[in-house]
């Protein structure tokens, strides 16, 4: 019921951004949309649970607005710190994740690398490591204010403080003025 559901719903999206009513097409269609719902149905429906699919795709919808967001507002925050208006202080940060899932972890390294001014540059385990170029954006990943608002995504209630411990140790990388060196070229002497 699950897979025959994924098809409908995927077959009308298709038909409806293609446009295309000629039988090649129509076939075509009919293929990738029959690939695609096999290999995805599990995912959007959660093991055929049709509801819990449904409430992950509404709580994914409500979740991206608020990403777009984050990702204009650290938009901003690097032009700053190209600008010369904010001092650029990369670190490294290794946090472990508080999500319950390989789609939460996922959709958690995505989203900090999505945003610009940090980089998911490695998962082992539950832990991340993650380059952040400015103290906020380093502090952004230490208060977890993605990951809080991913959990109601994966399907898990927000965790209590002290059962996603954030063993978040700041590696400092070499810091670099905001102001080009004299010697640079473009410099006035």
């Amino acid at each position: 019921m699950s897979f025959l559901l994924t098809w409908l719903v995927m077959g009308t999206f298709w038909f409806l951004l293609s446009g295309f009513t000629d039988p090649i097409h129509l076939g075509y269609g009919a293929v990738s949309t029959t690939i695609v719902a096999a290999l995805s149905h599990k995912h959007l429906t959660q093991g055929g649970a049709i509801g819990l699919g449904i409430a992950r795709a509404f709580r994914t919808a409500a979740y991206l607005p608020w990403l777009l967001w984050q990702i204009l507002l650290a938009n901003l925050d690097v032009i700053l710190c190209v600008l010369g208006l904010r001092r650029i202080e990369p670190r490294v940060l290794r946090i472990r994740s508080g999500m319950h899932s390989t789609f939460g972890l996922v959709a958690l390294a995505n989203s900090i690398t999505l945003t610009p001014g940090t980089v998911t540059v490695d998962v082992e385990g539950d832990d991340l490591i993650i380059h952040a170029l400015t103290v906020g954006a380093a502090q952004g990943v230490e208060d977890r204010v993605i990951e809080k608002r991913l959990l109601p995504v994966e399907g898990s209630a927000p965790a209590a403080p002290a059962a996603t411990p954030t063993p978040a140790t700041p590696t400092p990388a070499a810091p670099s003025p905001a102001t080009p060196p004299s010697d640079a070229p473009g410099a006035s002497s």
